[in-house]
């Protein structure tokens, strides 16, 4: 049945990619990337120190000028951090993180193909691909910041004065749609990095593994969501855990939730490469 060889398949994705365990330079990858989005976080954290204060001010102002006064008042402060380095992280993301996936992609590839290829040279050829790597990117978290922007003024006469329904649209839909977007979207940027594809290739090869394989591929997307979408909802409400908690645990949230995409998309990268070289075969 195909169910039944679906999720076989899936349960060999998961065992291959933690068998890449061992691969240092994925790490230091996505460690590089971890310190960087680490970095810009402490500047918003630590906004008035000499190093980041210039820059902070103007950035603060230049996304949102009502709020730029509040960001520097605590724990106002603390309220806007998820604010305000959302939108840096988004725009850091933009330039960079496509590539960064695209290069683990390629070293996965590299390990999973047999003969394989020299590191060096992929790696190389990978680093020309960075403008699609920044549409396959903007594709997928484009259409999620529109799902985020959208569907809460849409429900809000449904959910609005109902705790029970707010929870379940904050911890039950929207996951749900942010797992179908995705799904379809799964292999794009992978695809870019192994196969060489343009934007609209990535988007069609995609979507035909993913018609092959819709359940492993829709619960491997909820397993990499399911961490993200704890931590929003956390930091969602970070009124409450000023007055109730520390301040300071608004920022560490958000510290614990980079911290996670640093083994997510290994996670991300190996199982979405073990997938396309299902396609070689």
């Amino acid at each position: 049945m195909p169910i039944i060889a679906d999720v076989n398949r899936l349960i060999a994705l998961i065992v291959d990619t933690f068998k890449q365990m061992g691969r240092g330079t994925i790490w230091l990858i996505l460690l590089a990337y971890f310190l960087l989005q680490w970095l810009v976080l402490y500047a918003h954290y630590d906004f008035s120190s000499p190093l980041f204060a210039g820059m902070m001010n103007g950035w603060v102002t230049l996304v949102n000028n009502d709020r730029a006064v509040p960001f520097t008042h605590y724990p106002s402060h603390v309220l806007l951090l998820p604010y305000y380095f959302g939108w840096a992280r988004f725009f850091v993301g933009m330039i960079v993180e496509g590539t960064v996936l695209g290069l683990v992609a390629v070293l996965f590839a590299n390990s999973y193909r047999r003969p394989a290829t020299t590191d060096r040279l992929l790696l190389s050829v990978t680093l020309r691909r960075w403008l699609q790597f920044v549409f396959g990117w903007l594709l997928l978290n484009g259409v999620l910041l529109l799902v985020n922007a959208v569907l809460p003024d849409l429900f809000a006469p449904l959910i609005a004065g109902s705790p029970r329904r707010e929870l379940a649209f904050e911890l039950g839909l929207l996951p749900l749609i942010y797992c179908v977007v995705l799904s379809f979207c799964f292999l794009v940027v992978p695809s870019i990095a192994v196969f060489g594809d343009n934007i609209l290739q990535a988007i069609g090869r995609s979507v035909r593994v993913w018609r092959r394989r819709p359940v492993a591929i829709f619960v491997l997307s909820a397993i990499i969501l399911v961490v993200p979408v704890l931590i929003s909802a956390a930091v969602g409400r970070a009124d409450v855990l000023v007055d109730k908690f520390k301040p300071d645990l608004v920022y560490w949230l958000l510290v614990i939730g980079i911290g996670a995409d640093f083994f997510i998309n290994f996670f991300w990268m190996g199982s979405a490469v073990g997938l396309l070289i299902d396609e070689e075969m």
